[in-house]
């Protein structure tokens, strides 16, 4: 392995652990089934958004999603992230074939679904209609 190559892999290394806590910090949840179940129960808003690491659509999805969390006007929506390589129960449950899939329930119904939109006013838009 060259120093370049080593170097792009210690630094994306040191840079996971950031990149979670980023998602802590900006309010959204990693999914846990209890936790999401509660949610449910409740009749709460929640913003579910099936990601992969390895996805670039789903980190350009991302950023927009990271400003939306932190706003004042989604402060009663709860972002909920899910791992599309480990969270098998959850696509099978609510049938998703796809990682970059944005998911709106509100009220504990589906207001809302759409895959590998990347466009920062269309996904605003569509999800501000939903909630």
């Amino acid at each position: 392995m060259n120093r370049r190559s080593l170097l792009a892999l210690i630094t994306g290394a040191a840079l996971v652990p950031l990149m979670r806590a980023a998602e802590a910090a900006a309010g959204f949840l990693h999914y846990k089934a209890e936790e999401f179940a509660q949610m449910l129960k409740n009749g709460d808003t929640i913003v579910i958004h099936v990601h992969a690491d390895w996805c670039p659509t789903c980190t350009r999805q991302l950023v927009t999603l990271d400003q939306m969390a932190g706003e004042a006007a989604f402060s009663r929506v709860r972002f909920v992230r899910v791992n599309f390589d480990t969270d098998l129960d959850f696509l099978r449950a609510n049938r998703v074939s796809s990682q970059s899939t944005i998911i709106v329930v509100k009220g504990g119904h589906e207001a809302s679904r759409f895959v590998g939109v990347t466009r920062a006013g269309e996904i605003r838009t569509r999800i501000t209609a939903a909630v």
